[in-house]
């Protein structure tokens, strides 16, 4: 009897080995160059990858069967050669190709620092366009075509470009142009309109100046409803010529890269998109719903993905699901987005927030970095990137970001808030406050006075402080009785330990709130309740947790082992007290 090592010589099962793993190393390569070229889709490529490896194990038996007939016609020095020249035709492959698809699952690590937001930059506004269709249905789409001509401009690092937020207040506006532009402090402004019909969609632009009132430019285009994201760049890069803005070689490109889009994935996205802005627990529940309809239809759209990423991160912040249940969603919708297109700046936004919620600080540094680098103007990536500054310990240049996000919105009451949210944890409570009023004069329905209040708390001012926590409650009666309750009996600092032992028995069993707790308890000076609920955060993996070492309220903490334990479990600095 042949030893086994012998039999495994007879039958050559090392020379073929060697043979069909350099062919199917042939075979991966070729099929990456292809998808560089075309775009094959992710379930053909995959399926190709699960027969290399069936095919590995048919092969290994083919040749044991046929070894042991006798009927192997191939020497071995002819299968090692062959290996050889298969090998050497996948790695010419690999190395010929225009750009390595390998290191696309995540973005170059070796992003520079995010410069400081440009000042002098010239400002315009796209106001919103009138749908001409005379069908309230197409409004989503209408509404869509307008995002995305400012999120299209927006990449533009020589433009400051207002965000939607904040002009779709001139929706049906009688203000004149130079009205309009000196309330948003911009140079010049497009008005549109768009005229969907069928499968083709009509959009006429005129750029204005916004000081004169002059017509700068005027333009209308008429294309397939497929190409409706070619329309879009190419309209952003005529307004850039326009206004004579010195396009870098990498912003041209980003003008010239969009493809065609199949109509239905593009109407599921926009609508994705529509009900994401409602900001409501229902309006993202139905974009996520309607983002992976989206991807069900093509699992390659790099923007539903991100839609969906950014959906889950909303529904945490929002309070509408838990940081445990939906982080993971998130995480792995965001990954997906960037894994399919890398220079997607909302991509890397998506990603960055989940890192945030991750406690993965340097991961979040470099993702909002990158999406800052494709898109200068992103509220969401500015507003991000101040918030990484401050936690880690530079709140003044995080404060820059947060106020530019605030400039390219500035009607918006979220990044306003932000603003108030900022000043405050630097301990610039008098700041604070009057940022505050200033946005209630703008929105007076924004829920701003638990801000103020907290401000005016640290200033010492308890009954103002009382006053505004009063206005904060005016619509939740109950709260507002247990409140007036404690103040009753015990005045300002009765009020807050009667409302603060009511939201801890409340947040119990919750599974959420329990950074509001503490900090309530902070200001009561409750050490060891304030302790206990940060730590019960911990369980809960709240987002407000990455402030835990820049708010005032735990100052008085911030000298205690415990208190320093948690702030090294976070990864974060240790704050310097004062």
């Amino acid at each position: 009897m042949p030893s086994p090592l012998d039999r495994l010589k007879e039958r050559k099962l090392v020379e073929w080995t060697l043979a069909y793993l350099a062919g199917a190393w042939l075979v991966m390569q070729l099929v990456e160059v292809l998808a560089d070229r075309w775009p094959l889709p992710l379930g053909l490529q995959r399926g190709i990858d699960v027969l290399l490896i069936v095919g590995f194990f048919v092969a290994l038996t083919l040749a044991w069967y046929h070894g042991e007939k006798g009927r192997q016609r191939v020497t071995g020095p002819e299968l090692l050669i062959l290996a050889v020249l298969l090998f050497i035709g996948g790695t010419l492959l690999a190395f010929l190709r225009p750009e390595e698809r390998a290191a696309d699952v995540l973005p170059d690590r070796s992003v520079p620092m995010a410069s400081s937001p440009a000042e002098d930059a010239p400002g315009i506004a796209v106001i919103p366009f009138r749908n001409l269709s005379g069908d309230p249905e197409q409004e989503y789409l209408v509404a869509g075509m307008h995002e995305a001509l400012i999120s299209s401009l927006s990449q533009i690092e020589a433009l400051r470009v207002i965000s939607r937020t904040s002009v779709m207040r001139y929706a049906d506006t009688e203000q004149s142009v130079p009205e309009i532009a000196n309330e948003l402090s911009v140079d010049a402004v497009i008005e549109g309109s768009v005229n969907p019909v069928g499968d083709r969609v009509r959009i006429t632009v005129q750029l204005i100046n916004g000081h004169t009132d002059g017509h700068i430019w005027a333009e209308e285009y008429d294309r397939d409803l497929r190409d409706v994201l070619i329309l879009v760049s190419q309209v952003a890069g005529s307004v850039a010529e326009q206004v004579e803005v010195a396009l870098a070689p990498e912003d041209a490109e980003l003008l010239t890269s969009a493809g065609r889009v199949d109509p239905e994935l593009y109407d599921l996205y926009m609508r994705g998109r529509f009900f994401y802005g409602q900001f409501t627990d229902d309006g993202l529940a139905r974009s996520i719903e309607t983002f992976e309809r989206a991807i069900g239809i093509d699992s390659t759209f790099a923007p539903a993905w991100a839609g969906l990423a950014g959906a889950h991160v909303l529904r945490i912040y929002r309070g509408f699901a838990t940081a445990r249940e939906s982080t993971p969603h998130a995480e792995r919708a965001a990954v997906r987005a960037v894994e399919l297109d890398e220079d997607l700046a909302v991509a890397h936004t998506a990603l960055g927030w989940v890192r945030f919620l991750q406690w993965r600080w340097e991961d979040m540094r470099l993702d909002l970095e990158t999406a800052l680098s494709l898109n200068p103007n992103d509220p969401d990536a500015l507003h991000g990137f101040g918030d990484y500054l401050t936690i880690t310990g530079s709140a003044d240049d995080g404060l820059v970001y947060v106020r530019k996000a605030t400039d390219n919105d500035p009607f918006s009451p979220l990044w306003r808030t932000t603003v108030v949210g900022h000043l405050h944890m630097m301990g610039r409570f008098e700041e604070a406050i009057a940022e505050a009023d200033q946005l209630l004069e703008l929105h007076p329905e924004v829920p701003i006075w638990g801000w103020r209040g907290h401000s005016n708390w640290q200033l010492g001012r308890l009954e103002e402080a009382i006053a505004d926590y009063r206005r904060l409650l005016a619509r939740r009666p109950e709260q507002l009785e247990v409140l007036e309750e404690g103040y009753a009996s015990g005045g300002p600092r009765g009020a807050l330990r009667a409302y603060t032992d009511a939201t801890a028995e409340a947040a119990e069993g919750s599974g959420r709130g329990a950074l509001g707790v503490a900090y309530r308890y902070a200001r009561l000076g409750d050490a060891s309740k304030a302790l206990a609920w940060i730590e019960r955060g911990f369980e809960q993996r709240t987002p407000d947790l990455a402030y835990l070492g820049v708010r005032p309220e735990f100052e008085f903490l911030r000298s205690a082992p415990v208190f320093l334990r948690l702030l090294q479990q976070l990864g974060l600095p240790a704050p310097t007290s004062g």
